[in-house]
């Protein structure tokens, strides 16, 4: 947060920016429900929603993604 307080000290800007970066498993489970409830997979909503291609998907696992 000091970062940010270089720019602003409103704590009403300081509390959304803080919201923005806090996420919460709560609503990374809220999302992931909503998402597989409209798309059935994430990949469904990128190609969807981002329109990212299935080239650009399989980088972006490449990229990201490790094997356990």
């Amino acid at each position: 947060m000091a970062n940010y307080r270089r720019f602003t000290q409103d704590p009403v800007v300081l509390d959304h920016l803080y919201a923005l970066i806090d996420t919460q498993p709560e609503f990374i489970q809220a999302s992931l429900a909503v998402i597989n409830a409209k798309y059935q997979t994430i990949t469904n909503y990128v190609q969807e929603e981002l329109g990212l291609t299935t080239r650009e998907i399989q980088s972006l696992r490449q990229l990201y993604l490790t094997e356990n």
